[in-house]
């Protein structure tokens, strides 16, 4: 993955004058698609595959942030594209008095510049339900749909829209709002209150204690209880001071600034094993242990068959074969989560054999300490195949749906 930093401003009303898509202006240096350098008038410097980084009007992405329930339009939520990594590809943009937002959107691109990447987003607002969370996960909203038109690539869909579930009458409305530097090699960082008491995040599962804080920095915590916190950012390659908060009910924390705490951070290394698993490749994830919800097994006591949790930017092996490797770490406590992604793979239920538990790790000044032996593999197996009821004959009327 190439992780770039994008000074995002205001660029919408000046994109329609750029027709062209190919390198606008930057120079005979090209552009630097790390830094977002080399290039005029709003466009971004985007990776192109089998080619050199080029100059491009970013893709534009609109919609509506709505009451799932009523349908009335949400203003001030916050709204975030994120790749698969987790990390920012937009900035954080705050829907206005019509509940509408437009992001700008970095995508690496084919040779023709159409768009190539996929983006998952977020939204979290004051007296909801973050999504995604829960239940609800996020579906990947595929930019190569974008529509083009002068050079640009637009994209407003029913994927773009947003719906989020409003929390009852009496719940937490307490929150944390300040500012934390993104290091110079990541575009945004996973903001964390935690209990100091070591709980997890108390509003589980409607909402998880967390925030994106995009690339101008800028972070949110919505709808917390009353309570003594540790607000905490993690990122790949970089940690940060905890900063104590005592909030009150209803309370409203402003101005809260985030420092680094210094780069000495830990490489996760493990091993996989496939069991009855024809694919033998998957995803080993870290998700911050306060962060992180999970549901019983109805039929087998002990067995945890839906657990969710926030992953800082960047701390993701996509690749993971018999071994994986994590680099990056930072301080915090975590929970190693192996093929949860939609990869015909799940983590081995079976609790009564090793290598099936979750393992938890801590991590102090790069050092690390595990719940199991890093050394026994984490068992990998294939996912079943729904074999019934089979779907029914396809039909081109429109259905009539009845509970």
């Amino acid at each position: 993955m190439h992780v770039r930093i994008y000074f995002f401003a205001v660029l919408s009303l000046i994109l329609a004058g750029f027709g062209g898509i190919s390198c606008g202006g930057g120079g005979d240096g090209g552009c630097d698609p790390v830094a977002n350098t080399g290039c005029d008038g709003g466009q971004f410097c985007e990776q192109v595959q089998g080619g050199e980084a080029s100059c491009f009007a970013p893709v534009t992405l609109t919609g509506t942030v709505t009451d799932l329930e009523t349908g009335q339009v949400i203003a001030g939520a916050r709204v975030v594209a994120l790749d698969v990594n987790g990390s920012a590809v937009s900035d954080v943009v705050v829907t206005d008095a019509s509940g509408n937002y437009t992001i700008l959107v970095s995508s690496a691109r084919n040779p023709d510049g159409t768009p190539v990447d996929q983006v998952f987003l977020r939204a979290d607002a004051a007296g909801y339900e973050s999504f995604p969370g829960g239940l609800r996960e996020g579906f990947p909203i595929d930019l190569s749909l974008a529509t083009e038109s002068n050079g640009s690539f637009t994209l407003d869909s029913s994927l773009t829209d947003i719906a989020l579930v409003a929390l009852p009458g009496g719940a937490p409305s307490a929150s944390i709002q300040g500012t934390v530097p993104i290091p110079q090699d990541q575009t945004s960082v996973l903001v964390v209150a935690e209990l100091v008491s070591g709980d997890p995040c108390p509003v589980l599962p409607q909402n998880n204690c967390s925030s994106i804080a995009g690339p101008d920095g800028s972070f949110a915590i919505y709808n917390l209880p009353a309570g003594s916190y540790n607000v905490r950012a993690f990122v790949s390659g970089s940690n940060y001071a905890p900063v104590p908060v005592t909030l009150a009910n209803t309370q409203v924390v402003t101005g809260l600034a985030l420092t680094r705490q210094g780069d000495a951070t830990a490489t996760l290394n493990g091993n996989l094993n496939y069991v009855n698993a024809g694919t033998q490749q998957t995803t080993v994830i870290l998700a911050v242990k306060s962060t992180v919800f999970s549901r019983e097994s109805g039929l087998v006591t002990g067995l945890k068959v839906f657990i969710r949790g926030q992953t800082p930017p960047g701390l993701r092996d996509g690749d993971a074969g018999s071994t994986f490797s994590i680099p990056g770490v930072p301080d915090g406590n975590y929970l190693i989560l192996a093929s949860f992604e939609n990869d015909q793979l799940v983590r081995d239920p079976d609790i009564c054999i090793s290598g099936t538990k979750i393992i938890e790790i801590g991590v102090t000044n790069g050092q690390i300490t595990s719940s199991e032996s890093l050394d026994n593999p984490i068992k990998i197996t294939g996912a079943l195949e729904v074999i019934a009821p089979t779907p029914n004959q396809a039909v081109s009327a429109t259905p009539t749906l009845t509970w």
